[in-house]
Parts: structure tokens; sequence; C-alpha cells
């Protein structure tokens, strides 16, 4: 019997792996599986098993990259894949890129009476100036330092960043979807700087009839406030199913008795736009980081710890920095490479440790982990996480406040009730 065919766009390749792979191993027994995805999976080093697992029905690649060929490829090829496979429904990771702008547009008028799902593949800024402030910023440092342009252009730089942002929208939003399938696109929130339009204008969303899915009340409220008309708490994927990620990718080999440590990137780069001197930045937090690393070190003497950076901060210099004064103090702290899944290392962690990560709030929403958020380096918006009262994590703003309790309390899984089969079998 054949199945009702989903498709399924799951986003850059780390949100696969974050989300979009459990909601497809959650629906792959029930529902024929479209993956769209984009041609920077191929260089992973899972794809090839992940693709070749059965998960799918069929797997169709779009350009990584805003440019002329992916306008023209998407349109091409999601109007061809709408009309060969009919589906019934699709799952999105966004509503507000490009490629997301595409499929809703060509879904509606191909297929009208497909069900629309726009799900989080991460933790949602609750505070989404700061968080917006923290990538602008790692922008601006980030290119300075490529160009090696001299402090007193920051000002300079940040106003041809935000023009540049501006020619980027109107073309990729207004310019080229008009020439490629004759409309322009009106995304509540601007996917290159995070602005939020008015969400009270609802001829103004990409797509007002989507059902938005989320995992905590919060970020529920957040989803409201970018627009979301329909939404829905459900329970992560991933909860139950991490064993079945492991076996698509590999198990990272850790200890037994292991606690991953995860900063964050973004943040850093922000206290240097608000004037603090990369030197300075780079002593502050990496010394709150060995002061931190030694006290988990004899809270946990049986433990091996791991860092992993995140994959934009590996090139980073501040983080390089960093990097070089932990170990430099901590050497039985093994680092572990900024390209390996961090999914695969908090699965095989009991303990998991950083600042604002989205990691932590993944970590986190298995239920089955301690999870501790560090909000010591005087980050903007370092509290985030004090916010997620609904999820077992240990926020301290101390590392003085970090005791014994905090790293051997028993995790308390959480389940919900309603889960994403729930919702999508009632509704087709």
């Amino acid at each position: 019997m054949n199945k009702d065919v989903i498709l399924i766009q799951a986003g850059p390749p780390h949100l696969f792996l974050t989300t979009g792979i459990f909601y497809s191993l959650e629906l792959s027994s029930r529902y024929g599986l479209v993956l769209i995805a984009t041609t920077d999976y191929a260089n992973k080093y899972w794809y090839k098993k992940v693709m070749s697992s059965g998960i799918f029905l069929d797997v169709v690649m779009l350009p990584a990259k805003n440019s002329v060929t992916l306008h023209y490829a998407t349109a091409k090829t999601l109007k061809k894949l709408i009309k060969k496979y009919k589906p019934v429904a699709a799952l999105m990771h966004s509503e507000f890129f490009v490629d997301n702008l595409y499929l809703i547009y060509l879904l509606k008028m191909h297929a009208p009476f497909c069900d629309r799902y726009y799900f989080q593949p991460g933790r949602m800024g609750v505070n989404v100036e700061a968080n917006n402030k923290a990538r602008f910023s790692e922008r601006i440092v980030g290119l300075m330092h490529k160009m090696r342009f001299p402090t007193n252009w920051k000002p300079l730089v940040s106003a041809m960043l935000r023009m540049r942002d501006l020619l980027s929208y109107y073309i990729n939003c207004k310019l080229f979807p008009i020439i490629t399938i004759g409309t322009t696109f009106n995304p509540p929130v601007n996917y290159i700087t995070g602005k939020i339009y008015d969400s009270s204008n609802l001829s103004g969303l990409a797509d007002p009839r989507g059902v938005h899915l989320q995992y905590t009340s919060i970020e529920a409220q957040v989803a409201y406030l970018h627009g979301a008309v329909e939404v829905r708490v459900i329970q992560h994927p991933a909860m139950g199913r991490e064993r079945q990620l492991l076996d698509l990718i590999g198990d990272a080999g850790l200890s037994a008795d292991s606690c991953t440590i995860l900063p964050s990137y973004g943040f850093t780069s922000m206290m240097v736009a608000n004037g603090n001197h990369p030197e300075v930045v780079a002593e502050k937090v990496s010394m709150c980081w060995v002061v931190a690393i030694d006290k988990i070190k004899r809270l946990l003497p049986n433990h091996k710890l791991y860092i992993k950076l995140h994959p934009a901060s590996s090139d980073d210099f501040i983080w390089k920095r960093i990097l070089s004064t932990i170990y430099s103090c901590h050497s039985d702290v093994k680092v572990i490479s900024a390209e390996t899944s961090a999914e695969s290392l908090i699965i095989n962690s009991d303990v998991i440790v950083g600042d604002v990560s989205s990691s932590l709030w993944w970590a986190a929403l298995l239920g089955n982990k301690k999870v501790i958020s560090l909000d010591i380096f005087g980050y903007e918006d370092g509290d985030a996480l004090k916010a997620y009262s609904e999820l077992d994590v240990l926020y301290v703003s101390s590392v003085d406040e970090i005791s014994s309790e905090h790293v051997n309390h028993s995790a308390k899984p959480k389940s919900r009730a309603c889960t994403f089969t729930d919702v999508i079998c009632k509704n087709i």
C-alpha cells in the first residue's frame, strides 16, 4: 500500500541532527518521507549512511547559499516535487528563509490542502533583541579581524553590513522571487537581521495558517511574538530515539562517566563590539572557564571531561586563545573537533556544562541529563536559560554556587502526552 507523503525541509545539516532526523525517525514507519536538503549535506561524514538507511523515499538537493542559482533551482525543483508526490503535509524548520518561502508559496499554489508545520530546531532566544545583537556583533568583529581594519572603523563596518543586509533582503525576498514565480515574499521575521515585523498584520505573514511546534510554553510565547497563529507544545521527538541516532551517525566513544563542556559563540564578539579589547575578553572568559573546570573536576573526580567549540567558533581568534589557555591549565580535558556532532557527545555524557548554548536546551529536553548553565562570563542575556523553569537546567551565576548537588542530582525525565504523531494524525 502506498503511503501518504510528507515533505521535510530540515534546514542546514547541524539542525538536521538536532531535530529534523528525529521527526523523520518518528514518521518514517507511517509515511513516505521526502527530504529537501542542501548541497552541503553531502560533505558530512554521516550523509551516506543516513540517506541509505531507508528512512527517506526520496532526497532532493538545493543550493546551500542564496544566489541566482538557488532561486531558479528552488522554484523549478520544488514545483516538480509537489506535483510528483502530492504531499499531505510539509514539515519545515522555519517560515522565514528563502527556501522555506518558496516551498510555502508553491504548496499554496499547487497543493492547497497540504498541511504545513513549522518545527523549532533549536533554542529560541527569549530575549530576541540580545540574541540578534550577539549575532550581528560576531559578524562585525569577524570581518574586522579578517580584513585587519583598525578599531575606529567599527561604525563604518557596522554601516556596511547593515547596507549589505538590506540589499540582500530586497534582492532575495523581492527581486528574484518576482522574476522566478511572479510574487514577492513578506516573511514575519527578517531572516538576515532577526527583525520582527508587525505580527498583527496577518496579510504580511508568510503562512498565517501554519501550525508551529514548540517544546516549552515560554518558547510558544516567543513563537506568537514572531507572528505564529496556531502553536502546539509537544514532546521533542528526540526523547527515546537517542540510540537510533547513534546507530546512524556513530558513537562518540566517550568514557563511561563523561562531562561535556559546550560553549556558545557570538557573545565574546559582542563584548568586543561593545568596546572591550579582544585580549581582555579572551583573558576574562578563559579564566572563568579555567576556574569553573577546576571546580567541576573536584566535584566529579571520576569523570572524564571533554570540550567542544561551536563550529562557528573553530576559526575565531578569540576562541582559539581561550581554548589554548584552558588547555594550558587543564591538559587532561580532551578537546573534541568542532565538527563532531554535539548530539552524539550529549547522548554519551551524563553531565553537560555550558553557558547559554542551544546544546544545553537540547540536552535538557532529553530529560535524563544533568545540565548546568553558567552565567559567569558577563554575557548579555547570559541568564537566558534561567527562564526555562519547565526544563531541568541548573542555572548558576557564580562558580561558588556549583555544588555537589548540581553535578550529582538525579535528572528527572519529563514526558509530554502529545507527540507530533498525535498532532498530525488528527489533522490528516
